[in-house]
This record gives C-alpha cells, structure tokens and sequence, in this order.
C-alpha cells in the first residue's frame, strides 16, 4: 500500500506543477512570473450575457489578427451558452446536443483553467508562445534526523503573447 500511495503521490505532484504552469500562461503577471497570455491581450470587460460578449466584442481584432483564431471560453460560460434562451423561453440550443462548434465562424473550445465567465479569443498558435527550457523533475532529499523525506517537482518555462494580439474579456461583476 506505501508504494501505491508513492505514486499517487509523485502523480498528483507532477499534476500540481502543471495545473501552476497552465495557470501562469494564462494569467501570469510577468515581473518574477511568467507572462500570461490575458497581460498582454487587449483588455474588455462585459456585463450581460456570453453570447452578447461576443457580439460586442468581434470586431475588436483586425482582420489580420483573426485569421485562425478562436473563442476560448470559461466553463461556466459554456454553462451559459448552453442554457441561454430566446424571448419566448425557448434554449436556443439543443440541450440534446453539445455546444456550437463556431461563433461567427470561429472555432469555439472549452478551457477549464480560464477563470468564471472569462473569455479569450484569438490565434494562440500564431501570437503566444510557451517554452519549456528545462522539463519537469522530481528530487527526493532525504532528513535522516526528522525521519522523513520531502520531494520537489521544479520546472522551468517561460511564455508570453505578442502584446495586443490577443482579446481578453472578462466578465464583470455587474
């Protein structure tokens, strides 16, 4: 039972690193951080619903910058386009059926580490980057005289978007 808890173990490490460094593409700051995405992306915020986000929103990009982009959307804004409805009460999706493929002929995609009813929308394979310079690793140090062993997983990256390339639109709490 110890080994299988050792590899749990050394699994849910590795996972904590990574969900850090997703976290930090998206919303690092940048000094001794680094650099999301959603800095250097011009900034929106909106008030009503996802879909009318879009709607505002779309003609924020060049067309230059469009090209290839997509919507990257919270999950709860997912939740919200799935159960929007029209005027009459009825969902203006199939609740049968998943979530449009595109918006306004862009691709839209789920991104479960972007923060409630955050939205990003762009070409992230163009305009971002993330570097990996030196791959993830787990040292054991071992403290004979406490009894005990502390583990640490460490790895380096950097990452950072062309400035203004990108849009990022947050919701407000209004």
């Amino acid at each position: 039972a110890v080994y299988q808890f050792y590899g749990f173990f050394l699994a849910e490490l590795k996972n904590q690193v990574s969900r850090s460094v997703i976290t930090g593409a998206i919303y690092g700051g940048g000094t001794d951080d680094m650099e999301g995405v959603t800095v250097s992306a011009a900034q929106k915020t909106y008030a009503g619903t996802v879909l009318k986000a879009f709607e505002d929103n779309i003609g924020a990009l060049s067309s230059r910058l469009k090209v290839g982009a997509k919507w990257y959307i919270s999950t709860t804004a997912a939740v919200s386009i799935k159960f929007a409805k029209d005027t009459d009460g009825r969902y203006l999706f199939p609740l049968n059926l998943g979530l449009p493929k595109t918006i306004a002929g862009y691709a839209l995609e789920v991104d479960p580490y972007l923060k409630d009813g955050d939205i990003l929308f762009g070409n992230l394979n163009q305009h971002a980057r993330l570097n990996i310079n030196e791959a993830m690793s787990v040292t054991k140090e071992v403290k004979g005289k406490k009894r005990r062993n502390e583990y640490t997983a460490y790895e380096l990256v950097s990452s950072a978007a062309q400035p203004e390339t990108l849009l990022y639109i947050k919701k407000t709490d209004a």
